[in-house]
């Protein structure tokens, strides 16, 4: 670790907590604290991996700020970019409005000057990101009819056996065979979701070779990893009756379903430094990339 003063008051500086756990704790604690969430079943289950980074101020042994860094590998069509997103940016309430997550995001931005650097912001910080050079970049939602019923064995699954979770990884080394941007080569995010909050939404088709994210409550399918047996439209309809089912992911084939500009004030998306024309062109990162 390393002292930093900032606005005349002494912080810790550290980027390398994983391995630290009183430091872990407390940035848990100030994770909870903040965003309801907690990453240490997720390190404890040994998903945690040097992917995600967080960046932390420290006043008297105890987390007060937080940026992380997800290092990310995105292939869109054929073409894959090493990107940066930034996470889990939270400040402790009686440290708010001193200039902590300024230091933070500076920190960040110098660290990794010449890639691409992306996040969603809430809409409680939209005007914050631009001073740092952000620019908002547009989503869209991809929305599909229902209209082809099919009956094939879906089943709801969980991965907390040794044998599923194997089974499941060389499925999700496969990829989204439907899907023109994937999130690639980073299990240890999709066991986030899939291991806490999303493991009531994992179904599998034995038949199909398929498994299927899908919550049947929002109606939303996030991702789908395996091999194409069935075209999407016979997919949703073997999960599903609903009349229509949004995509968690950018469609290859977008034709007869209703594309719109997403409304995402909560999840809006920031980029800088993409000089490769990364998010370019009318798309949806993947749900599941999200950090």
């Amino acid at each position: 670790m390393k002292k930093v003063l900032i606005n005349n008051h002494e912080y810790q500086f550290t980027n390398d907590i994983l391995n630290m756990p009183a430091i872990r704790q407390s940035f848990n604690k100030l994770t909870l604290e903040v965003f309801e969430i907690s990453f240490e079943d997720w390190y404890q289950q040994g998903y945690w991996k040097d992917q995600y980074q967080p960046y932390v101020l420290l006043d008297n042994d105890v987390v007060v700020a937080n940026v992380s860094v997800n290092k990310m590998r995105i292939k869109k069509d054929s073409d894959i970019y090493n990107v940066i997103q930034i996470g889990t940016v939270c400040t402790q309430e009686a440290y708010r409005n001193k200039g902590l997550i300024r230091y933070l995001m500076n920190q960040v931005l110098t660290d990794y000057k010449d890639q691409c650097i992306y996040l969603f912001a809430n809409d409680t910080v939209l005007d914050f990101y631009p001073k740092f050079g952000f620019k908002y970049h547009n989503e869209y939602q991809y929305v599909i009819s229902n209209e082809q019923p099919s009956n094939h064995d879906f089943k709801k699954i969980n991965l907390s056996g040794a044998n599923h979770l194997s089974h499941f990884t060389q499925y999700y080394k496969i990829g989204n065979p439907f899907s023109k941007v994937e999130m690639i080569d980073n299990l240890s995010l999709i066991m986030f979701y899939l291991s806490g909050p999303f493991s009531e939404m994992i179904y599998y088709s034995k038949s199909l070779e398929i498994y299927a994210i899908y919550d049947d409550e929002t109606h939303m399918l996030f991702d789908v990893y395996g091999t194409i047996k069935l075209s999407l439209e016979e997919i949703i309809g073997s999960l599903t009756d609903t009349s229509k089912v949004t995509l968690g992911f950018t469609p290859i084939d977008s034709q007869n379903m209703h594309v719109t500009e997403g409304d995402f004030d909560d999840n809006a998306l920031f980029v800088i430094n993409d000089s490769e024309n990364t998010f370019g062109n009318t798309m949806c990162l993947p749900y599941l990339s999200h950090a």
